[in-house]
């Protein structure tokens, strides 16, 4: 990415930028994680730990989660198999913080869908154009695709259900 994401600001950068590389997208989804407001909602095939397993992702979503009650990070994720035998931080976070970071598996009917995609506050978002390879976009300024990502995500989010094997459990 030859980009500058400092000068990016959500709801005010003009262009999309190119995504080529998973650095590209670690870069880009911690630039957006860590100007989120409202809400961060993630659909992804299994927590990608070369973008969503670091120290600056877990702080920008614990300042997320902690910062305002009504704040919420939600994420689907398709095969949790390679995070229930390995350590992210993403999961020990939403054990933390369960109810503002909440981790879910689709329904059954929904789980190949084809689609990786981040959308914060409603107005960024960061999509793969194909899940196994790191080719994408990120937009910080585009409430129309936002929105059009958050409603495919709610209408996954409402026939989900918690990943059992991803929940703390207390003895």
């Amino acid at each position: 990415m030859t980009q500058d994401l400092q000068h990016h600001r959500l709801g005010e950068a003009a262009e999309a930028l190119t995504l080529a590389s998973s650095t590209d997208h670690r870069e880009a989804a911690l630039a957006m994680a860590a100007q989120a407001r409202r809400s961060i909602c993630l659909l992804t095939e299994d927590l990608e730990h070369a973008v969503y397993n670091t120290p600056a992702m877990a702080e920008a979503l614990t300042r997320l989660a902690t910062g305002s009650r009504h704040s919420s990070v939600r994420i689907l994720i398709q095969d949790p198999a390679a995070v229930i035998h390995r350590t992210h931080r993403l999961v020990g976070l939403s054990q933390r913080l369960s109810s503002s970071v909440q981790i879910r598996r689709p329904h059954e009917e929904h789980r190949r869908i084809a689609r990786t995609f981040l959308v914060v506050d409603g107005t960024g978002y960061l999509r793969r154009t194909h899940p196994g390879r790191y080719e994408g976009t990120a937009h910080f300024n585009a409430s129309a695709e936002a929105r059009e990502l958050l409603r495919l995500f709610d209408v996954l989010w409402e026939r989900s259900a918690p990943e059992p094997e991803l929940q703390r459990l207390y003895l």
